[in-house]
C-alpha cells in the first residue's frame, strides 16, 4: 500500500484474520481500538481480528505491505 500525506483508510473491523503490517517509508499512525500507534520505517506489527482500526499517513509516502494467511476466494459460485 501506498498512502499520500493526509490520506486515511476508513475505520472498520476485520473480523475474519489477524494482519501483519510492515512499514517501509513514511510516516503515519495506526489506530487499534482507539490507540494510537505510531508507524515509521522498521516497524512491524500483527493487527488482531475483531479490532477497530485505521491507519492515517502523517507524512508520505507512508508505504507498508499488509499480509495474512490465504482468505477463501472472492468470486461468486
Amino acid at each position: 500500500m501506498r498512502l499520500r500525506t493526509g490520506a486515511t483508510i476508513p475505520e472498520h473491523i476485520n473480523a475474519e484474520l489477524d494482519v501483519l503490517l510492515a512499514v517501509y517509508e513514511g510516516e503515519g499512525e495506526l489506530i487499534i481500538d482507539g490507540l494510537p500507534i505510531a508507524l515509521g520505517p522498521g516497524i512491524a506489527m500483527v493487527v488482531p481480528r475483531n479490532t477497530r482500526r485505521t491507519i492515517r499517513c502523517l507524512r508520505g509516502p507512508l508505504v507498508f505491505l499488509t499480509a495474512h494467511r490465504q482468505r477463501g476466494g472472492l468470486m461468486p459460485q
